[in-house]
């Protein structure tokens, strides 16, 4: 389920993505062009573009998770099959970024170093989403006790399967999941796209009823 969840978004991510390789072309050739003038105090350095992507990968450094939040106005989503994926990346010297979770869950600012420019960078108001599945040893591992409050920052849901066994040349004429989710996931970039378009912010809110 969790990789049917992930078609949903990924022709958005694709298409930043594609946008962001396009803009770090465009980077390099600026930055050949500057290399070779020869007076280059009146010539401003071309500044590199942000990484543009929507689907961040868990197995990342703190700082790189950060940075890639910044790049994308504060926003991004995880999708791990594996939940020990991201209980090791926690466990790694620079990896542990389980703080930084927990404040974006209630979009408090993030604050970091960029060692590369020596820059100091605030996120004003991150929004990051995670969406893990594994087993509930896995879990644990992620999150072993309730301390530092990683644990209400999710919600679970536990599937009780009963092995039932289903017969793959059964013959059933419907179309497959994975095709159906692509589709939707066209449908989901169309809205993206308007969303994107519109000059003002939107509000949705249930009724009393």
């Amino acid at each position: 389920f969790r990789s049917l969840c992930r078609k949903l978004v990924d022709p958005i991510h694709k298409a930043l993505r594609e946008v962001s390789k396009l803009e770090f072309e465009e980077y390099q050739r600026n930055l050949t062009e500057y290399a070779a003038t020869k007076n280059k105090a009146e010539t401003e350095r071309p500044k590199e573009p942000p990484v543009k992507m929507l689907v961040i990968p868990a197995n990342n450094s703190a700082t790189g998770v950060f940075q890639i939040l910044n790049d994308n106005n504060g926003s991004g989503l995880m999708f791990e099959t594996e939940g020990d994926t991201l209980a090791l990346t926690f466990k790694s010297e620079h990896g542990n970024y389980s703080d930084g979770f927990r404040k974006a869950f209630h979009h408090e600012t993030i604050s970091y170093n960029r060692r590369k420019d020596r820059e100091f960078v605030e996120l004003a108001s991150p929004q990051l989403s995670a969406l893990l599945s594994g087993t509930p040893k896995q879990v644990s591992s992620l999150i072993p006790n309730a301390e530092n409050g990683l644990f209400s920052r999710f919600m679970f849901y536990f599937m009780n399967l009963r092995p039932i066994w289903k017969d793959v040349f059964a013959g059933d004429d419907e179309q497959p999941l994975e095709h159906k989710f692509d589709i939707y996931g066209k449908e989901f970039l169309g809205f993206n796209l308007f969303l994107r378009q519109q000059l003002g912010r939107f509000r949705f809110a249930f009724s009393s009823s």
